[in-house]
């Protein structure tokens, strides 16, 4: 059996062989070559491409959700600045190796510098975070023993030891600390690092107190910076759903394995557990609603697994004042300032197409008559419109012709739509003058109205597209442009996509219907 102070070697020699980083070395060489990356970007990209550069650019990850839809100048533009990013890319991730074997962090995790907003976190924790201990052992001193072959064998007394300090039998059976918590003397001290210290420290160790507390103080601050971001500065953005979840859920288990580490299933359930509590909150403030909240649950719940998984390898392998308190702290000075970066970025959210079709056994001239002006529709049996999303009820036509209004009543209220290609039996083209909120929310409280609801989710145009197959056949083409204001972009286009097409197949239907029925009824 090998001896417990055996210093084992890792397998893969190749990790082992990158030299170290200190906290400052890797905070000074990311602020250079961001700053060095920020320069060249911009010449580039003004003075070739002839485009603006900011430095909030790299905070705007939402343009990139819609890449379908981007010109082929705009494509070209993103190819090559990815192109470019390329060395910086490697460089960085480098360089974050280096910190994470030099703190004691599993290589893999350099996985996360490429997640944007999540990359950010991750940088804060590498750079206040402690190195781990050295595992190599001390070098021999001048004062050693040495076996010098030609003076002969060095005699090396050892003094006899007491009887009373012999190994007994007892003191081995004695039960061995569960957590070895070894002080790493620092020369720098943050101010209140110390007494975060001793707050912490007063963490009780049994699982259900502890479970209980480290659920319950991540909340009220991940509450705030969500309040914070969208109703003072009108973003729902990465920030809100990607880090304040992130964040909180490494929180957690690094409060909840203070002073006794935890398993992976426990630290995770008590981050999942926490942002649970947070979408409690924010229900009975009341802040949000049921659907949105629902609606949020599958990116939260991904984001709170791989928090939680952070925050299990943080408390199983970093002694407790290795940074961590001046980490957890970080936090809450970082958040605001990558939600303020959020909100000064000059977005253009991307236009996306939604589009619905459906054969009708009827010729486009009766299709037509039903598209423009239909009567009140049935009550719906669709699950998703029975949570509050809104729907279409009945539309009217006042005149003919390009520059007529057509009014598509919806259940939260209308939609205004000027007439601007008017090419009977073919296409129906309209804009969007007006338009309904939503949904309804579903809340604890009557008429809640929560900020997501005005301008996040726009419809720019639409249109109708008849295609005859034959004299008694009708391809009816639904269309929808849109933006949808929140962000992951991509995430949330799954939800409003899902909603749009929802609706256009009610209103598809029911023309179907109609017109089949009036054909049917003439032949």
């Amino acid at each position: 059996m090998k001896s417990p102070l055996e210093i084992r070697k890792p397998k893969n020699y190749m990790l082992v062989n990158l030299p170290k980083m200190t906290g400052k070395e890797y905070l000074e060489w990311g602020a250079s070559l961001m700053l060095f990356k920020f320069g060249l970007d911009s010449f580039l990209s003004q003075y070739i491409f002839h485009r603006q550069w900011m430095f909030w650019n790299y905070l705007s990850p939402g343009a990139f959700s819609g890449v379908t839809g981007l010109t082929p100048a705009d494509a070209w533009f993103y190819t090559c600045m990815l192109m470019w990013a390329l060395p910086f890319a490697y460089l960085g991730a480098r360089f974050t190796l280096r910190r994470l074997i030099t703190v004691g962090l599993p290589p893999w995790m350099v996985i996360l510098f490429f997640v944007p907003f999540i990359n950010m976190i991750f940088f804060v924790i590498l750079c206040v975070v402690k190195n781990a201990p050295s595992t190599e052992p001390p070098p021999l001193s001048d004062s050693s023993p040495k076996n010098n072959l030609e003076d002969g064998p060095t005699k090396i007394e050892v003094a006899p030891a007491h009887p009373e300090q012999l190994f007994l039998p007892e003191q081995a059976a004695a039960p061995l600390p569960e957590r070895l918590d070894i002080s790493y003397p620092s020369s720098k001290v943050f101010p209140g690092e110390v007494t975060a210290l001793k707050l912490i420290s007063h963490m009780p160790v049994d699982s259900p107190r502890a479970f209980l507390i480290a659920t319950l103080l991540p909340v009220p601050i991940s509450v705030l910076a969500a309040m914070f971001s969208v109703t003072i500065l009108g973003v729902y953005g990465w920030s809100v759903f990607t880090v304040v979840p992130f964040v909180a859920a490494i929180s957690t288990p690094v409060l909840y394995g203070w002073n006794k580490e935890r398993t992976l299933v426990e630290c995770l359930l008590s981050s999942i557990w926490c942002l649970m509590l947070m979408a409690s909150v924010l229900l009975i403030i009341p802040f949000e609603g049921i659907i949105c909240l629902a609606m949020a649950t599958p990116l939260a719940v991904g984001v709170g697994l791989v928090g939680g998984l952070v925050g299990y390898i943080i408390q199983a392998t970093m002694p407790r004042n290795q940074g961590v308190p001046r980490m957890l702290g970080c936090f809450a000075i970082f958040i605001p300032v990558i939600m303020i970066g959020e909100f000064i970025s000059p977005v253009e959210f991307p236009t996306y197409e939604n589009v619905s079709k459906i054969e009708i056994a009827a010729p486009p001239k009766i299709v037509w008559k039903y598209l423009i002006d239909f009567p009140r529709l049935k009550e719906p049996t669709e699950y998703i419109f029975k949570t509050g999303i809104a729907y279409p009820i009945e539309a009217k036509i006042k005149g003919r012709g390009p520059g007529a209004i057509r009014e598509c009543i919806f259940t939260t209220g209308k939609f205004v739509e000027p007439i601007e290609i008017w090419n009977e039996p073919k296409l129906l083209r309209f804009g969007v003058l007006e338009q309904a909120p939503p949904m309804h929310e579903l809340s604890l409280y009557p008429k809640l109205h929560p900020p997501h609801l005005d301008h996040y989710l726009l419809a720019k145009q639409g249109q109708f597209r008849l295609n005859q197959t034959d004299p008694n056949h009708t391809v009816l083409y639904g269309t929808t442009w849109y933006q949808n204001r929140m962000g992951p972009g991509g995430y949330w286009r799954l939800w409003s996509d899902w909603i749009i097409h929802s609706i256009h197949m009610r209103v598809l239907n029911h023309v179907k219907t109609l017109s089949e029925t009036e054909y049917a009824s003439n032949h």
